[in-house]
C-alpha cells in the first residue's frame, strides 16, 4: 500500500512539474490566450453585487441594479513572470449620518410656528492599503491556485460626532451643550499569508476568492471633546478636554474570507 501511495504522489509531482515548465499557451477556440503572462496587469473588484443581480435574473425574481455598500475596495496585480505577481489593494470606507431635529426658535412668542434646526453629524472612515507577493500554480488550465504573503496598514476613525444648533446657548449660568466628540485616530499594521483559487471564465477574466492567516497590531490615540458653556461672567466659551485613554490591540488568527472577486487582466 505504501508503495502504491508513493508511486501516485511521485507521478502527480512529475506531472505538476511538467505542467509548470511547459511553454504551451492555453487558448480558447479562437486562439486567444486565456491566462495572463509576464508584464500583464490585473484589476479586481467585489463580484458579489453582480452575482446577486445575475441570480435574480436567472431565478425569475425581480432583479435589482447592482449596488455597493459603504466600502469601496479593489485589488491589483502586476505579473513579474507568468506565475509570479506583485499584489496591491485599497479599501476605502466612509459613512456620514445626518440627523436633523426641528425646535422652536428662541425669543419668539409661544404661539409662533418659527422653527430652527439642530443637526447631529456622525462620521466614520476606513483607509487600508495592502502590498504583497503572489505565486500561482495550476499550469495551463483555467483553474489556477495561488498563495503568497502580504503586509497591510491602515487608518480608521469611528463615530466622530459634531453638533450644530439653531438657537444660541441659553443665558443661564452653567448652561452647556456638546459641540464635538472625536474618538482617537486608529493606526493599524499587519502581515500574513493567503491562499486561494481563481477560475478564468473568459480570456483574461476570472472569478476567485481567498482565505488567509496573519498577525496585526493597532493603536487608537486619545480622543477629545468640545463643549460650549456659559461661564461665570455670562460669556460663552468652548472647552476642549482630551480623552484619558489610549488603547492598543494585538491580533493573531484567520483573516476574513475575501468573498468572490471579479478580475480583469490586460
Amino acid at each position: 500500500m505504501k508503495k502504491i501511495i508513493f508511486t501516485a504522489v511521485l507521478a502527480a509531482t512529475v506531472s505538476f512539474a511538467t505542467a509548470q515548465e511547459t511553454n504551451e499557451v492555453l487558448t480558447n477556440s479562437r486562439g486567444t490566450a486565456i491566462l495572463p503572462t509576464a508584464g500583464s496587469w490585473g484589476f479586481g473588484i467585489d463580484a458579489t453585487p453582480f452575482l446577486r443581480y445575475a441570480g435574480g435574473l436567472i431565478g425569475g425574481n425581480a432583479a435589482v441594479t447592482p449596488t455597493f455598500g459603504q466600502d469601496f475596495g479593489f485589488h491589483g496585480r502586476y505579473f513579474l513572470t507568468d506565475n509570479t505577481a506583485l499584489r496591491f489593494g485599497v479599501n476605502l470606507g466612509f459613512t456620514s449620518d445626518r440627523d436633523v431635529t426641528f425646535v422652536p426658535e428662541a425669543g419668539r412668542p409661544a404661539d409662533s410656528d418659527a422653527e430652527v434646526r439642530n443637526v447631529v453629524r456622525t462620521n466614520s472612515s476606513t483607509i487600508i492599503l495592502t502590498a504583497g507577493l503572489e505565486r500561482r500554480i495550476g499550469g495551463q488550465t483555467r483553474l489556477q491556485g495561488f498563495y503568497g504573503a502580504q503586509a497591510e496598514f491602515g487608518f480608521l476613525t469611528d463615530n466622530n460626532i459634531r453638533w450644530t444648533y439653531g438657537n444660541d446657548l441659553p443665558s443661564g449660568l452653567g448652561s452647556s451643550r456638546p459641540l464635538r466628540n472625536n474618538n482617537g485616530l486608529t493606526f493599524a499594521i499587519g502581515a500574513g499569508v493567503f491562499a486561494g483559487v481563481e477560475y478564468f471564465i473568459a480570456p483574461r477574466i476570472s472569478l476567485g476568492g481567498q482565505v488567509g492567516w496573519g498577525i496585526g497590531w493597532a493603536m487608537q490615540g486619545r480622543g477629545s471633546t468640545e463643549t460650549e458653556i456659559r461661564n461665570i461672567s455670562g460669556e460663552v466659551e468652548i472647552v476642549t478636554v482630551d480623552g484619558n485613554n489610549r488603547s492598543t490591540e494585538f491580533y493573531v488568527g484567520h483573516a476574513p474570507h475575501s468573498g468572490i472577486t471579479l478580475t480583469f487582466h490586460f
